[in-house]
């Protein structure tokens, strides 16, 4: 893979870097070789992480120059997301870790779209989910695997979590962010909402109330 550090210089959102990597790399095969490219950026290893408190993490020096992403073990899909999760910290050089040169990351923070106002933490996490979602779901490749779909099913989304190798979840986000419909996707669990994974794009509809003796 001819991609280096150099061809991210100065390219600090997690947009511009993945589109230096991408015009690098234009025949990146699926799913994305996240592991080659950690390897080429200067990630010297990735390793386990046995806690239950954190998904995934990064150990690096001062100056970024090399570093170690740690993954908790678990479905491909979800470690693969982390080590890219990692791997934007490590090139988004304003990303200041909360201890000196190694950042951790809890499970809510890998599935964080949106930050509040003021919180430098969770915009760097938004920030890395995004570079993540993008380097495992290159847009051109999303779009041209999304011209198949027409009328909005969610076998569309296993198909596209199946063929990127990544979770459903950030499968549903690409899927609610690029079909031309307007469509959201709920998580319910328990008879109560989750979460919705993406920015809520509501169709108009109507909601009837059903009493039950």
């Amino acid at each position: 893979m001819p991609i280096s550090r150099m061809d991210l210089a100065d390219a600090g959102s997690p947009e511009a870097l993945v589109k230096r990597i991408l015009q690098a790399e234009p025949n990146l095969p699926l799913p994305v070789p996240i592991r080659e490219l950690c390897a080429r950026l200067g990630i010297l290893r990735i390793e386990d992480l046995d806690t239950d408190e954190f998904e995934g993490g990064l150990v690096t020096d001062a100056k970024r120059s090399e570093g170690t992403i740690l993954a908790k073990r678990g479905g491909e899909p979800r470690r693969r997301f982390t080590v890219a999760h990692e791997l934007g910290h490590f090139l988004m050089a304003r990303h200041v870790p909360d201890q000196p040169g190694r950042f951790l990351c809890k499970s809510s923070d890998l599935l964080r779209v949106t930050a509040k106002e003021g919180d430098q933490r969770q915009r760097r996490e938004v920030e890395a989910n995004r570079f993540a979602t993008l380097m495992l779901m290159p847009p051109h490749q999303l779009r041209k695997a999304m011209e198949a779909f027409h009328k909005p099913d969610l076998q569309h989304v296993l198909a596209l979590a199946r063929d990127f190798a990544v979770g459903k979840e950030v499968a549903a986000r690409a899927y609610v962010q690029y079909h031309p419909e307007r469509i959201a996707i709920v998580v319910v669990g328990n008879g109560r909402v989750q979460r919705w994974p993406a920015p809520m794009r509501w169709p108009k509809f109507e909601v009837s109330a059903l009493s039950v003796a």
